[in-house]
């Protein structure tokens, strides 16, 4: 029962960062609303501010509509944080179980920051020379799209609810990340799920979450991918950060730990 209390802990604290984060950034915002409406063929998008008459959006103000969207996910997340964190607090109490997940999907989610990317306001929490290593992205994963099904705090979309809470966190720590960037390790390529850049030093780290370790398969090519890492100078513990699935899920309080032994 201690366990399960600290782990709610975890989450209660987690989820008061990121509220405080998120209400701050939407205050940043423009004020408005996005509208999308269909023309034939095509999607066209407005400004909708209450009282004025809407105004059409063009193509050259992609940085604005991503500033919109990011305000919709914004809107829609805030009030979640906020029946979580009531809750958490019960829970803590009385060891009970967390309610929703933290974030829906919503149409056009994908556009967050794929559209005008760097605009993004969450970006200013990050050093000059944080912003810059963001912005020199290298080749992403293109593998199986279909499979990036969990938005992130970050309004991103990854591969699973843990990599979901991995990026959560090191949001919330404001910590700079990339996800599943290219690594050419001599002949092979990977994909690491994080790579990260510690803020303190600039140091990077990949951060590897392996979840099917029961699977014989995966294991092996678990085992595989950490030798290829061993061999390139990528070694645990070092400047390679390796978490797993425990019973099918992730201990947010060791992911928390291992942030702040390492990262921060």
């Amino acid at each position: 029962m201690k366990e399960l209390q600290q782990t709610l802990i975890a989450q209660r604290e987690y989820h008061e960062r990121l509220l405080v984060d998120f209400e701050k950034e939407y205050l940043l915002l423009p004020p408005g609303n996005l509208l999308r409406e269909k023309h034939k063929n095509h999607f066209h998008y407005f400004l909708y501010v209450e009282n004025r008459q809407k105004k059409y959006l063009s193509k050259k103000e992609t940085a604005l509509i991503g500033q919109l969207l990011r305000k919709r996910f914004l809107k829609k997340s805030i009030p979640q944080l906020r029946r979580n964190l009531r809750a958490l607090h019960s829970a803590v109490k009385a060891c009970g179980k967390i309610v929703e997940p933290l974030f829906e999907t919503y149409e056009e989610s994908e556009m967050i920051f794929a559209v005008h990317k760097g605009q993004n306001s969450s970006n200013s929490k990050h050093s000059k020379e944080e912003r810059a290593w963001l912005a020199a992205s290298g080749k992403k994963n293109s593998y199986y799209p279909e499979g990036l099904l969990h938005l992130t705090a970050n309004g991103e979309k990854v591969r699973s609810k843990s990599e979901a809470l991995i990026a959560g966190l090191l949001h919330s720590y404001h910590i700079p990340y990339k996800y599943e960037e290219e690594l050419m390790l001599e002949e092979r390529i990977y994909y690491p799920d994080f790579t990260i850049r510690r803020p303190k030093d600039g140091k990077i780290f990949y951060w590897e979450h392996f979840g099917l370790v029961e699977d014989p398969e995966y294991a092996r090519k678990m085992d595989r991918k950490l030798s290829d890492y061993r061999q390139s100078g990528i070694a645990q513990w070092d400047n390679l950060i390796a978490s797993y699935d425990m019973a099918g899920a992730i201990d947010i309080q060791i992911i928390q730990n291992i942030a702040k032994a390492f990262l921060l």
